[in-house]
């Protein structure tokens, strides 16, 4: 005959302790699942990633120069320059209105986008009609760029 291993012990006592540690196994996991995890010392680059994405891109305005010199002229000349500018940031930008320094300064700007990287002119125009000495006229270009305002200045003399 064979040995029996519970040795005393009966098969319901058994079947008790069994059901006693299941039960508390159950009980204590989800207790164990809701300890939050310690920070780790290595960065977490994914909270890195969200900020770099979320951060907005707007449009910049870079002029080759934001100041034209049109020398000595004879009052009652007109003069009109041409400021050329790329779009050097990373959305279209939009020029959306302008502010001269007097009525003698006529600004013509283009109303499309200028996509990135795209070049553009603005052309500003000088009535020298009634004007003596030094000049200095300045159109104020309002935009969509993070910096919204970009000034361009001419300068000379009328004689």
């Amino acid at each position: 005959m064979r040995k029996s291993l519970n040795r005393g012990v009966s098969s319901s006592k058994i079947q008790i302790c069994s059901l006693t540690v299941l039960f508390i196994s159950v009980l204590i996991m989800p207790m164990m699942a809701q300890k939050k995890p310690q920070k780790s010392s290595k960065p977490n680059h994914r909270s890195n990633y969200k900020k770099v994405v979320t951060e907005k891109k707007w449009p910049e305005i870079s002029f080759l120069t934001n100041e034209i010199n049109f020398d000595t002229i004879n009052a009652g000349t007109v003069v009109t320059k041409k400021f050329y500018f790329t779009n050097t940031g990373f959305a279209p930008l939009q020029i959306q209105k302008t502010e001269v320094s007097c009525g003698c300064t006529i600004p013509s700007y283009p109303f499309i986008d200028i996509l990135p990287l795209e070049q553009g002119y603005i052309e500003m125009t000088f009535k020298s009609e009634g004007k003596m000495g030094p000049q200095h006229p300045s159109v104020v270009l309002f935009t969509n760029c993070k910096i919204p305002t970009k000034t361009i200045y001419m300068k000379g003399v009328v004689r």
